[in-house]
């Protein structure tokens, strides 16, 4: 074969489209195309050293089925939404055997046709390279991020809304154990320290995130949970950085300039009064916690996986199950950058431009991460799934007890700098654990409340958290 022919196989199949759609850091790109290098360069020891012909069938057949993978996004754009009609088999198994099918496909084209298969199989290749490069919905350029400059209004007051996903309330499953009695206590202290309602029976009407949320802020306590998308309150998203879209908020609609931080499950921002929309991206420049391994290694797996291709997401599995790296995706990365969060938060509120802060945080959402010392540690994470009952309801109780730590230093912060006194804000969770079926672990939610001249107090009486949530805030 033509060497530069051979040579342009290696490069159009290994060339990472992610690494040009993503914002990746430039000492990263140096040390991926580092790797490049040294892979091209055996890539031509291989033409040299090996003579026998199917030896070299098979290697070009690898080369090309890693090509394809590199570039369809299979496992993100159709395994993983499709997990579960392959129960019980494992998507990673369906993904194994994806790869088997493209590697026969590619053996049987190159024996059969000779150079004619490597001139198909490239056409196709470089087809889909430019495709990746150009028109891909995963381009950074669809991300929601946006900040209104011309924001300049002064707030006397702010409310401030945490949504903290899959957090247990109190007296619910997880506060059973002697971990979970200790963190009640700690929720009734924090909330009495700071002068808030703190609900101790308060049950959300729905168990999914996509069905709790936005009945909340659309103040509906009346319908039931599965005609929402009729209501025109949600429908799902085309774009890859979101799963879903808000498309009515009678909450947002009170306010005149909102700030949003959110994560990839729910697109607050394309209501009108959203002035700044912070999304939550492995790719943005972030203090993460001890223990949450911020390295190079991480990132490459993390944007690799990110991509959607079958191998990235067996590289970024095996690494995290090996313990040499951690998953910025889902809720470990908003636990190990959740202090940054809390920073940005603050920066909002000293500046007065906004009315309302909404935030919609994973930190508390499994798979678990936090130890007892409130670092992080990856093996709770990428182990969760063999997690027995009483180790989730322990690793659910460290990330309650740590958020709660990290909110309690947030407000001294701002109690410090005399913000507290014109500062409303609400603690809740969208459901419970759901790691039983039962009412107190699949309903039962969190909820603390300060006004502005609230005092402590402990609710008992049974309560709906949208209910509750309407009539305070509407």
């Amino acid at each position: 074969m033509n060497l530069i022919l051979y040579n342009l196989i290696f490069l159009v199949c290994f060339l990472p489209a992610w690494v040009f759609i993503f914002p990746i850091k430039n000492d990263l790109a140096y040390i991926i195309f580092g790797i490049l290098v040294i892979g091209i360069i055996l890539h031509n020891l291989i033409n040299k050293y090996v003579s026998s012909k199917i030896l070299l069938r098979i290697y070009l057949a690898l080369v090309f089925t890693f090509g394809i993978d590199n570039s369809l996004s299979i496992f993100s754009d159709f395994l993983a939404p499709n997990a579960s009609n392959f129960f019980p088999i494992n998507v990673y198994l369906i993904g194994f055997f994806f790869l088997m099918i493209f590697f026969a496909i590619n053996y049987f084209i190159l024996t059969k046709t000779n150079n004619k298969g490597v001139v198909i199989l490239m056409s196709f290749m470089i087809s889909s390279l430019i495709y990746s490069l150009n028109f891909s919905d995963k381009n950074f350029k669809n991300f929601p991020d946006f900040n209104k400059t011309e924001v300049n209004k002064y707030n006397k007051n702010t409310t401030l809304v945490f949504v903290m996903d899959q957090m247990a309330g109190i007296k619910s499953d997880a506060s059973k154990t002697e971990l979970g009695k200790n963190f009640d206590k700690q929720a009734i202290v924090f909330s009495q320290k700071y002068g808030a309602k703190i609900y101790e029976n308060i049950y959300t009407q729905c168990s999914k995130t996509f069905q709790s949320i936005p009945k909340l802020i659309n103040f509906d306590y009346a319908q039931n949970c599965n005609d929402l998308e009729e209501l025109s309150y949600i429908e799902k998203s085309k774009n890859f950085f979101n799963e879903y879209l808000i498309l009515k908020n009678k909450f947002f609609d009170k306010y005149d300039s909102i700030a949003v931080l959110q994560n990839y499950h729910m697109n607050f921002c394309i209501n009108k009064n959203v002035k700044i929309c912070d999304q939550y991206s492995q790719f943005k420049k972030y203090d993460y916690i001890k223990g949450f391994r911020d390295t190079n290694l991480s990132k490459i797996l993390g944007a690799w996986k990110h991509y959607g291709s079958i191998l990235g997401n067996f590289s970024w599995r095996a690494f995290l199950t090996i313990n040499l790296s951690d998953s910025y995706e889902q809720s470990a990365g908003e636990k190990g950058s959740f202090i940054s969060l809390l920073e940005k938060i603050e920066k909002k509120i000293v500046t007065r431009n906004y009315d309302l802060i909404f935030v919609h945080s994973l930190s508390t959402h499994n798979p678990y991460g936090f130890t007892n010392n409130c670092e992080y540690n990856g093996k709770r994470y990428i182990n969760y799934s063999s997690n027995d009952f009483p180790k989730a309801i322990k690793g659910q109780n460290y990330d309650r007890i740590c958020i709660l730590k990290f909110l309690d230093n947030f407000f001294e912060r701002l109690a410090e700098k005399k913000l507290l006194q014109s500062l409303e804000f609400i603690i809740l969770s969208d459901h419970g654990t759901r790691l039983k079926s039962d009412k107190d672990s699949t309903f039962k939610t969190i909820f603390i409340h300060k006004d502005l001249d609230s005092k402590f107090e402990k609710i008992d009486e049974e309560k709906i958290l949208q209910e509750t949530f309407s009539k305070l805030m509407n």
